[in-house]
């Protein structure tokens, strides 16, 4: 007649045995949470460090065509040196997207390169091309663009 009064007597209201079956279902889902965390994040961090080496081994070949270049302008107004300055342009301005799309994935991190280079870099083509209009001896601004451009790639190559 009166079948729960005997197990209110002795404290057992049924009442344990939801808490453990909660505990045992919270820890199943933090378990299954965290492989799902881990399924998904290892591929990305894969994918963050794939993209950033084929970001630096890209603006590695810009640097070094744009070397080239440099190698080859003349040191006086030349009538290829205006095409010639605006192709090294081109592969500095290609350095610099780059650089801006890894900055865009990493954050402050991810500059591979400092924007004072692309900053300096500019400046040098400008005064080049400055002197190419006027006429005038070029010499000057040809070797500070090859110096920079090569310490460029040499800190370049040493970037992991």
């Amino acid at each position: 007649m009166y079948r729960y009064s005997t197990n209110r007597a002795r404290g057992n209201t049924g009442a344990p045995g939801l808490k453990e079956r909660a505990k045992t279902l919270l820890i199943i889902v933090l378990l299954a949470a965290l492989v799902v965390g881990l399924i998904v994040g290892v591929p990305a961090v894969k994918f963050k460090n794939d993209a950033r080496q084929l970001y630096l081994a890209r603006i590695q070949l810009e640097c070094g065509n744009a070397l080239d270049l440099s190698g080859s302008l003349s040191r006086t107004a030349g009538t290829s040196s205006t095409s010639t300055l605006s192709k090294i342009r081109s592969y500095v301005y290609a350095m610099e997207t780059i650089n801006s799309l890894s900055v865009g994935m990493d954050g402050s991190n991810g500059y591979i390169i400092s924007e004072d280079w692309f900053t300096n870099l500019y400046s040098i083509i400008d005064a080049y091309s400055s002197q190419l209009l006027t006429g005038m001896n070029t010499s000057e601004q040809q070797t500070s663009l090859y110096n920079s451009l090569q310490t460029l790639s040499q800190q370049l190559s040493g970037v992991d």
